[in-house]
């Protein structure tokens, strides 16, 4: 799904499409026996890596209500600093510091991922590259309620009203109007009762 797409659906109210990426998703994480999952972390940058964050805690919740064994639930900044400690009082992490290998594969792969070179540059000319090094995975509690961790208005709504003033976009896509809907329609459909073992 391209970013325009995503955004589409979220101007739309697509949300049982979500639910269904959602499910997707928990299907997979129960098939694998998955005990730990990495996501993007809810930073109020990119409404697409908020987005993923709701899908990551749904499917996590979906599975925990139909009695699947727990899964440790972490994020990582994709905006913020690399090592950006969780910041939420209580909150685990996990670090791991990588050899200059590691680190040197680790650049050579994000630097050849098509499409987000300019994002690629964009972070090591903020944070340099020894700042790769160090993988931080933090731990999510919050579940749906990424209000709590997310300054308003998001970052992303400043860049849409400017797209907006530009003639680039029709509508600015908001929080409250757009992305809340969803976490809350994600929340009620990973509550619902399960009938038998999880997909």
């Amino acid at each position: 799904m391209t970013d325009a797409e995503l955004y589409r659906a979220l101007l739309g109210g697509r949300h049982e499409m979500f639910c269904g990426l959602a499910e997707e998703l928990a299907a997979a994480l129960h098939q694998e026996s998955v005990a730990l999952v990495a996501g993007d972390a809810a930073e109020g940058f990119n409404p697409g890596h908020d987005v993923t964050r709701l899908l990551v805690n749904a499917a996590v919740a979906r599975l925990r209500a139909g009695g699947a064994p727990p899964i440790d639930n972490r994020d990582f900044p994709l905006h913020g600093a690399p090592a950006a400690g969780a910041g939420r009082e209580g909150d685990a992490e996990i670090r791991l510091q990588l050899d200059p290998a590691a680190l040197a594969r680790k650049l050579a792969a994000a630097r050849s991922y098509p499409g987000l070179e300019h994002e690629v540059e964009s972070a090591l000319a903020r944070f340099g590259a020894g700042a790769f090094a160090t993988e931080c995975l933090r731990e999510v509690r919050y579940g749906m309620a990424i209000d709590e961790v997310i300054a308003h208005p998001p970052a992303y709504e400043a860049h849409g009203e400017e797209r907006v003033a530009a003639g680039i976009y029709r509508e600015v896509l908001r929080h409250r109007s757009h992305v809340a809907p969803l976490a809350a329609r994600l929340h009620a459909w990973a509550a619902a009762p399960v009938a038998g073992t999880v997909r």
